[in-house]
Formats: structure tokens, C-alpha cells, sequence
């Protein structure tokens, strides 16, 4: 029997009534299909904003709130993670193309149904399994790691030592540069200069020839420059994916 990841979940709602609703919706999707949920709840999008830290895999996020509306709280969600998948839950239904200003992988209208909740969900877990099975095998000394290509904000390259940069930690290992081109470019990283590769789904500004990289700032190559740039607008048309 296959054994499924846990789903990490947010629910950003003022509104007790509609997070309780959620809440059930997951547990009857659950139940129906064999997956697992794990769900925060924030009744608004500062605190959720403030120490935020990518470990989910999923946000339902309400529009109508007071404090910081949900656009605006996801446009800064996206300044500090871009590949989680977002969800708007609202009463409202003329902001679909702010929603794709900010990547919605879809909108729930309130009063929530089930049948649409549901109809909506297939596509988000198939999103979310499909970025799962993206790993890559690190062998390091006599320990072997598995990373998730999602968490992985960039590789640091010194000869043939190579330095993973993930979200929370790091890790070490002997690879060439070129062999990891070659390993991670289905998952579009891209070189900035010659001593890192780079996830661009982390990437949260460029300013000349410095790239903010989660929390760190690398330096792009004069010679990189305009591959780099090209490569990254290239990305950026096709929706970040």
C-alpha cells in the first residue's frame, strides 16, 4: 500500500464559520481518497506573514479580511515563496486576474459547496504529488540524502565540492558543476554565475548584478548576465513553471 505524504495546510480566514467548513471538507476529502492533512489555522494574514517559512504545501486564503486584505498578503506570501500552492476562498468573484498576478491555482466561492471543493482539490493534489516526486539523490561521504528539488534554493559550487543550500539547512558533497547542469536542468535552475546554480522559485529580486536568493544575496557574472536574465523571463511567461 502506498503511504502518502502528509499535506501541509494554511487556512488564512477571518470567518470561524468557513474554517470549520474547510476543515471538514478536508477531512471528507481525506477520507474519500486516502490523504492526510495537517492544518494551521490564522485568523488573519500578518501573524501568518511574519514568521512565515515555506513548509506548506498549500494556502486557502479568504479576500474580505480586516488589517491586510488577501491580495495584498499574497503578494508578499509570493516575495517569500512562490511554489506553494495558493487557493482563494471568497464571496467575490471579479478578481480573477489579480489572482493570476499572484499564481491562484483556483478560487472556492463562499457559501462553500463540497462538489466544487472537491472538483478543485483533484487538481491541487495532483499538483502537489507531481513537485513531491521531484528528488534528487545526494550521496555524501557514506550518508546518502534525498532533497526535495522544492526546498532546494541553490547550489554553491567550488571546484568539485558543491554546498546544497536548502531552506533550513545545509549539505555537503562531492559533484561537478557541469554533471549538476545536467541533473537539474528538468527542474529549470539556472547558472548566475559560475560558482552557483540557482532555483528561481526562490529567487525574490534582481538588482543589477546582485540576485536576493531566499535570504541571500549572489552575485551574477558579467558574463552570465544575459543568459541568466533570458532564462529567467523565459520562465517567468511560462507562469513560473
Amino acid at each position: 500500500m502506498e503511504v502518502k505524504a502528509v499535506i501541509n495546510v494554511a487556512i488564512v480566514e477571518d470567518e470561524q464559520e468557513a474554517v470549520e467548513y474547510l476543515s471538514d471538507c478536508l477531512h471528507r476529502y481525506g477520507e474519500k481518497t486516502g490523504e492526510t492533512f495537517s492544518f494551521t489555522h490564522f485568523p488573519e494574514p500578518i501573524t501568518f506573514l511574519e514568521k512565515y517559512k515555506p513548509v506548506y504545501d498549500l494556502v486557502f486564503m479568504d479576500i474580505r479580511m480586516p488589517m491586510m486584505d488577501g491580495m495584498q498578503a499574497a503578494k508578499k506570501l509570493r516575495e517569500a515563496d512562490t511554489s506553494v500552492l495558493l487557493v482563494f476562498v471568497t464571496r467575490m468573484g471579479d478578481y480573477a486576474i489579480q489572482g493570476y498576478d499572484v499564481g491562484a491555482t483556483a478560487f472556492i466561492k463562499k457559501p462553500i459547496s463540497y462538489f466544487d471543493f472537491e472538483m478543485k482539490m483533484k487538481r491541487i493534489i495532483f499538483n502537489i504529488r507531481q513537485r513531491d516526486s521531484q528528488v534528487i539523490t545526494i550521496v555524501s561521504g557514506t550518508a546518502v540524502h534525498r532533497l526535495h528539488v522544492r526546498d532546494l534554493m541553490y547550489i554553491e559550487v567550488s571546484g568539485h565540492r558543491c554546498t546544497y543550500h536548502t531552506c533550513d539547512h545545509l549539505v555537503e558533497a562531492r559533484n561537478s558543476l557541469s554533471r549538476l547542469s545536467e541533473e537539474l536542468a528538468p527542474y529549470h535552475f539556472m547558472m548566475c554565475n559560475s560558482c552557483y546554480l540557482v532555483n528561481p522559485h526562490y529567487i525574490r529580486s534582481i538588482k543589477g548584478h546582485t540576485v536576493t536568493v531566499g535570504p541571500d544575496e549572489l552575485t551574477i557574472s558579467q558574463p552570465k548576465k544575459k543568459a541568466f536574465m533570458l532564462q529567467f523571463n523565459e520562465w517567468i511567461s511560462r507562469g513560473g513553471a
